[in-house]
Protein backbone atom coordinates (compact mmCIF):
# COMPACT_ATOMS: atom_id res chain seq x y z
CA UNK A 1 0.00 0.00 0.00
CA UNK A 2 1.11 3.51 -0.75
CA UNK A 3 4.25 2.46 -2.62
CA UNK A 4 5.99 1.41 0.60
CA UNK A 5 8.38 -1.51 0.92
CA UNK A 6 7.42 -4.35 3.27
CA UNK A 7 9.33 -7.54 4.07
CA UNK A 8 8.96 -10.50 6.40
CA UNK A 9 11.46 -12.06 8.79
CA UNK A 10 11.06 -15.66 9.94
CA UNK A 11 13.89 -17.52 11.67
CA UNK A 12 11.73 -20.57 12.46
CA UNK A 13 8.25 -21.07 10.93
CA UNK A 14 6.95 -22.31 14.29
CA UNK A 15 8.21 -19.25 16.21
CA UNK A 16 7.19 -15.59 16.12
CA UNK A 17 7.63 -13.85 12.78
CA UNK A 18 7.34 -10.21 11.75
CA UNK A 19 6.38 -8.08 8.82
CA UNK A 20 8.34 -4.85 8.63
CA UNK A 21 7.76 -1.62 6.76
CA UNK A 22 10.86 0.17 5.52
CA UNK A 23 10.56 3.87 6.30
CA UNK A 24 11.85 6.63 4.00
CA UNK A 25 15.01 6.91 6.14
CA UNK A 26 15.59 3.17 5.47
CA UNK A 27 14.77 2.24 9.08
CA UNK A 28 12.65 -0.92 9.38
CA UNK A 29 9.58 -0.56 11.61
CA UNK A 30 7.61 -3.54 12.88
CA UNK A 31 4.28 -3.53 11.02
CA UNK A 32 2.70 -6.82 12.11
CA UNK A 33 3.71 -9.67 14.45
CA UNK A 34 2.67 -13.20 13.52
CA UNK A 35 2.26 -15.72 16.32
CA UNK A 36 2.21 -19.21 14.73
CA UNK A 37 -0.02 -20.49 17.53
CA UNK A 38 -2.74 -18.18 16.15
CA UNK A 39 -2.41 -19.57 12.59
CA UNK A 40 -2.44 -23.35 13.12
CA UNK A 41 1.20 -23.47 14.26
CA UNK A 42 3.18 -22.37 11.20
CA UNK A 43 3.99 -19.26 9.18
CA UNK A 44 6.71 -19.32 6.51
CA UNK A 45 6.67 -15.57 5.88
CA UNK A 46 4.26 -15.36 2.93
CA UNK A 47 2.10 -12.24 2.92
CA UNK A 48 0.30 -9.89 0.54
CA UNK A 49 -2.03 -6.92 0.59
CA UNK A 50 -5.33 -7.03 -1.27
CA UNK A 51 -6.46 -4.21 -3.55
CA UNK A 52 -7.83 -2.19 -0.62
CA UNK A 53 -4.62 -2.50 1.42
CA UNK A 54 -5.75 -5.24 3.80
CA UNK A 55 -3.02 -7.58 5.00
CA UNK A 56 -3.24 -11.35 4.47
CA UNK A 57 -0.78 -14.10 5.37
CA UNK A 58 -0.51 -17.76 4.30
CA UNK A 59 0.84 -20.73 6.24
CA UNK A 60 3.22 -21.88 3.51
CA UNK A 61 4.49 -25.47 3.46
CA UNK A 62 1.61 -27.03 5.39
CA UNK A 63 -1.12 -29.52 4.51
CA UNK A 64 -3.77 -28.17 4.67
CA UNK A 65 -2.73 -24.52 4.55
CA UNK A 66 -4.86 -21.46 5.09
CA UNK A 67 -4.98 -17.87 3.99
CA UNK A 68 -5.54 -15.53 6.92
CA UNK A 69 -6.84 -11.95 7.13
CA UNK A 70 -4.87 -9.84 9.63
CA UNK A 71 -7.12 -7.19 11.23
CA UNK A 72 -5.47 -3.78 11.62
CA UNK A 73 -6.53 -3.76 15.28
CA UNK A 74 -3.86 -6.37 16.02
CA UNK A 75 -6.48 -9.00 16.82
CA UNK A 76 -5.74 -12.62 15.95
CA UNK A 77 -5.76 -13.45 12.22
CA UNK A 78 -8.98 -14.87 10.77
CA UNK A 79 -8.91 -17.88 8.41
CA UNK A 80 -10.58 -16.94 5.11
CA UNK A 81 -9.56 -19.80 2.79
CA UNK A 82 -8.32 -23.38 3.21
CA UNK A 83 -6.44 -25.40 0.61
CA UNK A 84 -5.67 -29.11 0.92
CA UNK A 85 -1.99 -28.47 0.13
CA UNK A 86 0.48 -25.63 0.69
CA UNK A 87 -0.19 -21.96 -0.01
CA UNK A 88 3.12 -20.31 -0.76
CA UNK A 89 3.41 -16.92 -2.46
CA UNK A 90 0.10 -15.30 -3.39
CA UNK A 91 -1.19 -12.10 -4.93
CA UNK A 92 -4.63 -10.54 -5.27
CA UNK A 93 -6.42 -10.15 -8.59
CA UNK A 94 -9.28 -8.19 -6.96
CA UNK A 95 -10.55 -7.52 -3.43
CA UNK A 96 -11.53 -11.17 -2.98
CA UNK A 97 -9.94 -13.18 -5.81
CA UNK A 98 -6.32 -14.30 -5.52
CA UNK A 99 -3.74 -16.46 -7.24
CA UNK A 100 -1.22 -18.61 -5.38
CA UNK A 101 1.69 -20.97 -5.87
CA UNK A 102 0.83 -24.34 -4.38
CA UNK A 103 4.37 -25.61 -3.89
CA UNK A 104 4.02 -28.10 -6.73
CA UNK A 105 3.99 -27.32 -10.43
CA UNK A 106 0.70 -25.38 -10.35
CA UNK A 107 -0.56 -21.85 -9.97
CA UNK A 108 -4.11 -21.76 -8.63
CA UNK A 109 -6.84 -19.14 -8.42
CA UNK A 110 -9.49 -18.94 -5.69
CA UNK A 111 -11.92 -16.64 -3.90
CA UNK A 112 -11.80 -15.64 -0.25
CA UNK A 113 -14.34 -17.67 1.73
CA UNK A 114 -14.49 -20.09 -1.22
CA UNK A 115 -14.01 -23.82 -1.02
CA UNK A 116 -12.06 -24.63 -4.19
CA UNK A 117 -8.92 -23.52 -5.98
CA UNK A 118 -8.86 -23.86 -9.75
CA UNK A 119 -5.62 -24.69 -11.53
CA UNK A 120 -4.72 -21.69 -13.68
CA UNK A 121 -1.39 -22.94 -15.02
CA UNK A 122 0.90 -25.93 -14.67
CA UNK A 123 4.56 -26.18 -15.52
CA UNK A 124 5.21 -28.49 -18.43
CA UNK A 125 8.78 -28.82 -17.13
CA UNK A 126 7.82 -29.88 -13.61
CA UNK A 127 9.16 -26.72 -11.95
CA UNK A 128 8.05 -26.08 -8.39
CA UNK A 129 6.23 -22.74 -8.16
CA UNK A 130 7.02 -20.82 -4.98
CA UNK A 131 5.76 -17.28 -5.50
CA UNK A 132 3.60 -15.13 -7.75
CA UNK A 133 3.12 -11.40 -8.26
CA UNK A 134 0.19 -9.80 -10.02
CA UNK A 135 0.45 -6.27 -11.30
CA UNK A 136 -2.58 -4.62 -12.91
CA UNK A 137 -3.85 -7.42 -15.11
CA UNK A 138 -7.51 -8.22 -15.66
CA UNK A 139 -8.75 -11.74 -15.01
CA UNK A 140 -12.35 -12.83 -15.73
Amino acid sequence: PGGALYFSVVADPTAEGRIYKLERNMAPVSYYVVQPAQVDGRWDGHFAFNRSGRLFIANGEMNPAKLWYCPPSGAAPLAVFTHAGPILGFSFLSLTRFIFADGTNALRVANLNGTTATVLHTSSRGHKYCDVLVTDIKYP
